[in-house]
């Protein structure tokens, strides 16, 4: 892993924006469900976005239109949703979409007719004004693959879209992941047949900085005052979680395993491993007669232990760091529980399929 060049920024994060929406009630969740029963044309599940309170009261369909929804973020503010859609029936759902957390304003943001390509992965700003996202619409070439995805950034209205990543466009592989933002800046990163590069650029495209490159470091995520970087290293045949701070010189190994293929895993980028308070950190096992449990761990590497016993998929912490929202694999509902792996709470008590949850912020 290289030595980082760090621009230290004052973060001020904006508590409103003028375009926000109605604000939620306090403790509650918003997911996908497939409990409309809709499926595609290859009988694959379709979805619906639903908000719930957090004791599982008061199921709401905000959506009424199944579609392959996915990546779901909160605004900073808490009063909007951002999301990428794809419908089979209607080529109207295909893009980026924001709506109010009550499902109202519903609004296509990618509108750039027969150029607009694939767009997914959205990710707000820290001060909630633009929206970073991936796209094809381009249509760059890696090897004999055509119309891979670029990096961009867009007015969080859908104004003004433009390709961050132009700068590094030829070290950069067919798999293309937006990881989030730092201070202000674009956190990218990219597979070139399991070399992993990621980069820090601005939001007008200047200044792209290499963090890692290299076979064993990936998915960086920074803790949520700027100062930390969690992120996995390959070795001994499995997955560790290491963190760092942003110069690089205080590296602490999370977990620690004898030379057995074991992953410790931060499985799903749309979701910060870190607490919004900055202290913990979870992770998915899986190995060693581990099955995709969800583990726990302090930042100093203390404290580590097992908080869901079953397979299951991490959907983040709630914003005052006292509980965490899982999937549970095997039976598809929408968990919650606290970081001492007490108190589980089924939110979503359904047989449909339940997932991809996000905690909508109190304010």
């Amino acid at each position: 892993m290289k030595p980082w060049r760090v621009t230290v920024l004052l973060a001020i994060v904006v508590g409103a924006c003028s375009d926000e929406g109605p604000k939620p009630s306090p403790e509650q969740i918003v997911f996908l469900s497939s409990r409309a029963g809709a499926v595609d044309q290859f009988g694959g599940r379709l979805y619906d976005i639903y908000r719930v309170n957090a004791d599982g009261t008061d199921t709401v369909n905000l959506t009424h239109d199944p579609a392959s929804y996915s990546h779901l973020q909160l605004s900073p503010a808490g009063g909007k949703i951002v999301f990428s859609a794809s419908s089979p029936t209607s080529s109207a759902r295909f893009g980026i979409w924001t709506m109010n957390v009550d499902g109202t304003g519903q609004t296509k943001i990618t509108n750039n007719g027969a150029q607009e390509g694939s767009n997914s992965q959205p990710r707000w700003s820290p001060d909630g004004t633009k929206i970073a996202f991936t796209s094809n619409r381009e249509g760059r070439v890696f090897g004999t693959q055509n119309g891979v995805p670029d990096v961009y950034v867009m007015n969080a209205d859908g104004s003004s879209p433009h390709n961050v990543s132009f700068s590094v466009a030829a070290s950069m592989g067919s798999t293309v992941t937006v990881l989030g933002w730092h201070f202000g800046k674009v956190v990218f990163q990219s597979d070139i047949n399991g070399a992993f590069r990621t980069w820090l650029v601005n939001p007008d495209g200047s200044d792209a900085t290499l963090l890692f490159s290299g076979t064993t470091d990936r998915n960086p995520v920074y803790s949520p005052d700027g100062s930390k970087i969690v992120f996995i290293r390959r070795e001994n045949g499995g997955d560790r979680i290491y963190v760092t701070n942003v110069l690089n010189t205080s590296l602490v190994p999370l977990t620690t395993h004898p030379p057995t293929p074991i992953a410790d895993r931060i499985v799903d980028t749309d979701y910060s491993p870190w607490s919004p308070d900055g202290a913990r950190i979870v992770f998915q096992q899986n190995g060693g007669g581990e099955n995709q449990t969800l583990w726990i761990v302090n930042v100093d590497g203390t404290g580590l232990r097992k908080i869901v016993p079953v397979a299951a998929l991490f959907n983040g912490w709630s914003p005052n760091s006292n509980r965490l929202a899982y999937s549970a694999i095997a039976d598809e509902e929408l968990w919650t529980i606290d970081p001492e792996g007490t108190q589980p709470l089924n939110v979503t008590k359904h047989p449909a399929h339940d997932t991809a949850a996000r905690w909508v912020l109190r304010r």
